[in-house]
């Protein structure tokens, strides 16, 4: 008797263990779903939460990755989603899987996100492992882990700081307002996961005010839903250009006196600070005698980093300046033509000397592109796309085709539909079609080129 009630008790165990596991999808199995990336067939999103809800956390910063997924992943909605398939988008079908059995793409950051390069190779094709392989965020020169410097020189540091607030201000670096997190493991440079969230998000960054509160880093100014996955929030987190609230951000305070932006930028060498070489400076826009273009105008929505530079970032600026055999296609454009020569201008007002004096330094940010060394950029306003008065050439709407990047790249986009009219430049600082703007455009990455990262050309047809 008590044999037939223990092979009873084992025959109801085992299909209470197979409906245990078809709770975790294997109903599909067969593929109603589909089948996903590596041959697979899909269970879907739900399966998926079922066993990593809440139990996967990621070590350093504590969140749970399913939430993450859930706040922030493009890939929730992407194409291979199908009605929310989009863990198997990244990690490939999930029908064999169940916690224990093969996944085709376990840790799709593998190999410096090779499985990523399998999507986005060809629209964002510097994100090819290669490419990533080799960029300063994999291969630091070197690794800081004093002080502050942690914060964008670790990828450890990063993930702690981001959370903790160190950054913007000058008083974020204070101590007592920002105590330096304890980062316990060896320090590594960067990885996928030091930017990307699970899910392929970027990360969320918080800044401090001067009084100690944290608030949310987003000098881009776009609404609160976009600034979450917005590059250039992610990216000026480190590469100073503005603070969250929209103020200009120098050097040091023992470098700048400048009274109308607010101090904290992480550089005590020109190269290294994003406001040297990609802020064109308004108050310099007064006559067309000492019109000077000092920077580059990064656009602040879309791929805003991604317009000229990938994950390789290696521009190489300091390294060019004295040996110009280790220049990059970054550090060519910068000095060409189409860049107005704004770089050539910066090298010729460095000092090579270190450590640099603020002279030193406030020369570098002064110089640029003038009307002598770059008429086609500097000579007129080019960015007004109406004239104000009848017969008014000032305007030069009907020029911005190939004076402006904006005209250029709309132009080329399709020569058929072109409109002058139509061409935005509010990327620019006090913008108005109008008036324009006391920033002037060159010819950027972007304005020839669908991507920079493979240098993919627009194809305007006949023109």
């Amino acid at each position: 008797m008590s044999r037939k009630v223990t092979k009873y008790s084992a025959l109801l165990a085992v299909s209470l263990f197979a409906a245990a596991l078809a709770g975790c999808g294997s109903e599909n199995k067969e593929g109603s779903i589909g089948t996903g990336p590596g041959g697979v067939a899909s269970v879907g999103d739900t399966s998926c939460v079922q066993c990593h809800g809440g139990r996967n956390i990621e070590v350093l910063t504590g969140e749970d990755i399913i939430t993450q997924y859930n706040a922030t992943s493009p890939h929730k909605n992407s194409p291979y989603a199908n009605n929310g398939n989009g863990c198997e988008a990244c990690h490939g079908g999930g029908a064999q899987h169940h916690g224990v059995g093969p996944i085709p793409y376990p840790n799709p950051y593998d190999n410096n996100g090779a499985r990523c390069a399998d999507c986005h190779t060809g629209k964002y094709a510097t994100n090819a492992p290669t490419h990533f392989a080799e960029s300063r965020h994999a291969k630091f020169e070197e690794i800081h882990m004093g002080g502050t410097c942690a914060r964008c020189h670790t990828h450890e540091g990063a993930l702690l700081f981001n959370k903790a607030g160190i950054t913007g201000e000058a008083k974020a670096y204070d101590a007592t307002i920002n105590p330096t997190p304890i980062i316990t493991s060896a320090p590594t440079a960067f990885k996928c996961s030091t930017c990307h969230e699970h899910g392929g998000g970027l990360r969320n960054i918080v800044a401090t005010t001067s009084t100690g509160t944290k608030v949310a880093w987003n000098p881009s100014g776009v609404g609160s839903t976009e600034a979450k996955n917005n590059q250039f929030n992610l990216c000026t987190s480190c590469h100073v250009l503005y603070n969250f609230d929209g103020k200009k951000v120098l050097y040091p305070s023992v470098y700048t006196t400048d009274t109308t932006a607010q101090i904290g930028g992480r550089s005590h060498n020109w190269h290294a600070a994003l406001v040297s070489t990609h802020y064109d400076d308004p108050a310099t826009d007064v006559t067309t005698a000492d019109k000077t273009i000092e920077g580059y105008v990064v656009r602040k929505t879309g791929g805003a980093c991604f317009d000229c530079h990938g994950h390789e970032a290696k521009t190489n600026t300091e390294a060019a300046m004295t040996d110009a055999t280790k220049g990059t296609i970054h550090t060519d454009w910068a000095q060409s033509g189409h860049a107005g020569g704004i770089l050539t201008a910066k090298y010729a007002a460095a000092a090579i000397t270190t450590p640099r004096t603020k002279a030193q330094l406030d020369a570098v940010l002064a110089a640029g592109a003038t009307d002598a060394s770059a008429p086609s950029w500097a000579h007129y306003d080019w960015d007004k796309t109406s004239d104000t008065v009848p017969g008014d050439r000032t305007g030069r709407a009907a020029c911005q085709r190939c004076h402006t990047a904006t005209g250029a790249s709309n132009f080329m986009t399709n020569p058929a539909t072109y409109d002058a009219a139509n061409n935005n430049f509010s990327h620019l600082s006090g913008w108005t079609a109008a008036n324009g703007s006391k920033q002037q455009e060159v010819l950027y990455c972007w304005g020839c080129h669908t991507n920079a990262g493979t240098g993919a050309l627009r194809n305007p047809g006949a023109i």
